[in-house]
């Protein structure tokens, strides 16, 4: 039984599946539901690093703190705007709250495992992209590091099987 689930999310369509997943199983226990995202700090980024939500025209016109509060910015609001769309869909429980979190840190699996315990969250669910070979190298294994290091059960939430999907 769950009490406080929370979803860790980058912008993929991936991860906003596993943020429905975890809707699906709040609904079942009457539980809430925290969307999550770490955002890099100021000294961490690369433009690889920039979630896909972020409009990146506008960061070639700005210095790094400018672009860090641009990016902040983008993000809050994806966020704000994701749980809102889920609070005011037909498909959400009306028993499950909602909320969403965001933090700074460098380090996306041990901010994860943070927030969870900070939060007093029972289950993380989490999307794998089902990324391979270099791909998963250079984006990191974030589903991986938190499973490797979580004292919480950890739900993965798959990507689809689909014909067009040749990783699978």
């Amino acid at each position: 039984m769950a009490a406080h689930i929370l979803v860790p999310v980058d912008g993929s369509s991936q991860s906003e599946l596993a943020v429905d997943t975890a809707i699906a199983l709040a609904g079942c226990f009457s539980a809430r539901v925290t969307v999550f995202h770490a955002l890099a700090s100021e000294r961490g980024y690369a433009l690889a690093t920039v979630p896909p939500f972020v409009d990146r025209s506008l960061l070639v016109q700005h210095t790094l703190q400018e672009i860090h509060g641009l990016i902040s910015q983008q993000t809050h609001r994806y966020l704000r705007d994701l749980v809102a769309h889920h609070q005011q869909a037909d498909t959400t429980p009306s028993a499950v709250a909602m909320g969403w979190e965001c933090v700074e840190s460098d380090a996306a699996d041990r901010a994860i495992l943070d927030t969870a315990h900070r939060l007093g969250c029972d289950l993380i669910v989490m999307a794998s992209h089902g990324r391979r070979g270099l791909e998963a190298v250079l984006m990191g294994r974030e589903t991986l590091k938190v499973l490797s290091h979580s004292d919480l059960p950890v739900l993965v939430v798959p990507p689809p099987t689909s014909q067009s999907n040749p990783q699978r």
